[in-house]
């Protein structure tokens, strides 16, 4: 069981991730704006964030979107929010075990091998890390995360000192939408812990108080690292790699070696969450009886080992092309803002409108910005598959 300390990390651990090492680049191109999109993307997820803490405490023993959509719109809405989230992190783990590999090579060798898998390998041991023992892999979450804290707080710290070197550069003001629509993608996590609260001590309490914690925390480290690679480097946008680069020119050579380290530590930290949040919400799907409860068995320590593996061999489906990755991406993000959305007319109906969930459900619907024909026909594949797969593995009565 988490406590307030782990459940934190795996919501601060979840968010700052491998989004915090690309987006200061690709947010570049709107110049200041890029700054100020990250103060209205994290007032967006911290509104997002008091949805569900509150929802946690108003579903007193819930377990997540899942279960909250189940209450008020019924199981078949739950089942398919639960499903498309499952497929939507399992997508994404596919591109941020990937990226773990490609650090890890530099570290450990087995240049000869391919990132994913090497990247599937760490998924793999991770998995068995949670099933020998749910509380060590826990504790392994608060270090993995507080480390990198630190280190993406000295790295923008560091990056604040060239600020001397930057001008400020304001184009039209609709670059500030779309600097915090692309921001919002890196705060996808803050529902980790109301996805596992049954996994976290004293939920009605430090669901709420965790998100909160995590929000903010994963808010200041993605405006200084942002400020930094933008006050270091004359033109971040030519790179993919802003942050390599920006610790290259502030610490010398030896800081490629720093920033594949902590880079590393940085993806471990969020697959773990991956996993952690991912079997836990097959367990849900069986608890409810939506799939057969026995897909739902947990270990001694509680850890759904099934949901765990089913988890791990989805992600390996999403591992094999790369040149699909970024519009599996596209597809998870738009998947995980239905169940934002779905989680925020939960909140509407069971507590009225305010500012927050009015704020929270226009901060989700950011994330179908990119929504096109194309992909609203690759979600709706993703639904029929799943209704399908719940007729054939829903627990008989």
């Amino acid at each position: 069981m988490l406590g307030l300390a782990g459940a934190t990390a795996l919501v601060a651990g979840g968010m700052i991730g491998a989004g915090i090492l690309i987006l200061p680049a690709m947010m570049a191109q709107f110049g200041s704006w890029s700054i100020l999109g990250w103060f209205l993307a994290s007032f967006m997820a911290y509104s997002i964030a008091i949805v569900f803490g509150r929802l946690s405490s108003v579903f007193k023993g819930g377990k997540g979107p899942v279960d909250y959509v189940a209450r008020v719109f019924g199981d078949n809405s739950a089942y398919m929010v639960g499903w498309g989230y499952f497929i939507a992190i399992s997508a994404s783990s596919a591109a941020v075990a990937s990226a773990l590999g490609g650090y890890a090579k530099p570290l450990i060798g087995f240049a000869y091998l391919p990132d994913w898998t090497l990247g599937f390998m760490f998924l793999i041991s991770l998995l068995a890390l949670n099933i020998i023992s749910s509380a060590s892999s826990g504790g392994f979450l608060v270090v993995l995360t507080f480390v990198k804290i630190i280190f993406f707080s000295i790295f923008g710290i560091l990056g604040l000192m060239h600020i001397g070197n930057y001008e400020l550069v304001f184009g039209g003001i609709n670059d500030l939408i779309k600097s915090a629509s692309m921001a919002m993608f890196a705060f996808l996590g803050v529902e980790f812990a109301s996805l596992s609260s049954g996994n976290i001590k004293d939920p009605e309490k430090n669901v709420m108080l965790s998100t909160k914690y995590g929000v903010m925390i994963a808010s200041l480290v993605f405006l200084l690292v942002h400020c930094a690679v933008l006050f270091v480097l004359k033109d971040p946008s030519l790179t993919n790699r802003p942050v390599y680069e920006a610790a290259i020119s502030m610490l010398g050579h030896s800081g490629a070696v720093l920033i594949a380290v902590i880079a590393f530590i940085s993806c471990l930290s969020t697959i773990n969450g991956m996993v952690i949040v991912e079997a836990n919400m097959i367990k849900t799907i069986a608890d409810e009886g939506w799939f057969r409860k026995s897909l739902g068995a947990v270990t001694k320590g509680g850890f759904p080992w099934i949901g765990g593996l089913i988890f791990v061999c989805t992600s390996l489906f999403f591992m094999f092309d790369d040149g699909i990755r970024g519009y599996v991406v596209l597809v998870a993000n738009s998947l995980v803002g239905i169940v934002y959305i779905m989680s925020c007319l939960v909140d509407m109906k069971k507590v009225g409108l305010d500012q927050y969930n009015i704020v929270a459900l226009l901060s989700s619907s950011l994330l179908l910005y990119n929504c096109n024909l194309y992909l609203f026909l690759s979600i709706a594949f993703i639904y029929v598959i799943g209704y399908f797969l719940k007729k054939v593995l829903q627990e008989k009565k």
